[in-house]
């Protein structure tokens, strides 16, 4: 049959894939909640099926920190949101770190700052990394699913017009950018800040 896959909903077989560049997405986060003046800012994520996911989004939130005084990084946070000590570890990783605002995939975090005394935007600010229903007017990351599943549409007809079938022998990935928010968990800082030599204009991933 021919088939593409999308966002890397399996890892075999091997197929041509659609996906949201997550990678780019959060290197363009990181650089609006900047923007609004935040100095400190903290990833966390909760464990996700798609390792590969993780990887893109602790490759870009590592790379972005480079530029960064050693003062404002810090390790992202991984964890099992479902686990019973969740949100007790993710308390003391916020007051350890006295983060100034967190890019996160999890919308237990508003509820996790609470608990220990602090409210976005009031206290620290919020932005997801996928927004959803869940997240209704948080600011953060529309991935664009529909742009994703065009893409993957398109993919599949390229596929049928060459007639293939099965695996390919070169997997090809369209990845799309999503888009910057702006939300109520987040408001301006005062001066905005740059970390980039060449100024924050969105990068071309």
């Amino acid at each position: 049959f021919p088939a593409v896959s999308m966002a890397g909903a399996f890892s075999q077989p091997i197929l041509h894939q659609a996906s949201t560049n997550n990678f780019a997405n959060v290197i363009l986060a990181l650089e609006e909640i900047r923007r609004l003046g935040y100095r400190k800012i903290g990833l966390y994520s909760h464990l996700l099926p798609r390792e590969w996911a993780i990887r893109q989004f602790i490759g870009a939130f590592l790379e972005w920190q480079g530029a960064l005084p050693e003062r404002q990084r810090s390790a992202p946070l991984l964890d099992d949101e479902d686990a019973p000590a969740a949100g007790a570890t993710f308390g003391e990783w916020v007051k350890r770190h006295r983060f100034d605002a967190i890019l996160t995939t999890s919308s237990r975090n508003a509820i996790w700052l609470e608990q220990i005394g602090l409210r976005a935007p009031k206290d620290i600010g919020l932005a997801h990394l996928n927004l959803a229903e869940d997240v209704a007017g948080w600011a953060g990351i529309d991935p664009l699913i529909e742009e994703v599943a065009a893409a993957a549409v398109d993919l599949l007809v390229g596929v049928i017009h060459r007639h293939e079938t099965g695996p390919p022998s070169v997997q090809k990935i369209t990845t799309i950018r999503g888009g910057w928010v702006p939300g109520r968990t987040l408001r301006p800082q005062g001066r905005a800040i740059c970390n980039r030599p060449g100024g924050c204009k969105p990068p071309i991933l």
